[in-house]
């Protein structure tokens, strides 16, 4: 027979799943999608891949030998400078979701310990 108490004990395991679920899984693909949206905003402007795809052609369809060496070292540092950045953006996305994924773990220890 199913009683009150089953069912409030059945219930309080269901919450904290529910919990679990909505912070570490629903979080994750919502600080994800974030992450996306900045990554491509920042590839509208650097465009790594495709400079990196016409690295030995000439910026501006300069053949002249000063804009054959200046295409080769404006894109590699573009490539460059875009790799670090994304880089840089894609860890500080990964330690935002680990402060987030910490946070419940820390009230837990300042309850117990407390």
């Amino acid at each position: 027979m199913f009683t009150a108490a089953a069912f409030l004990l059945d219930r309080f395991f269901y919450r904290i799943a529910q919990f679990f679920a909505h912070w570490y899984g629903h979080s994750f693909w919502r600080i994800g999608g974030w992450a996306v949206r900045v990554l491509e905003r920042l590839d509208a402007f650097f465009a790594v891949r495709v400079n990196a795809r016409y690295f030995l052609i000439p910026l501006y369809q300069d053949y002249t030998v000063l804009g054959r060496i200046l295409g080769v070292f404006l894109r590699s540092l573009r490539v460059f400078s875009g790799s670090v950045i994304y880089f840089a953006v894609a860890a500080l996305f990964f330690l935002l979701y680990l402060v987030w994924a910490v946070i419940p773990l820390y009230f837990v220890l300042q309850i117990i310990y407390s």
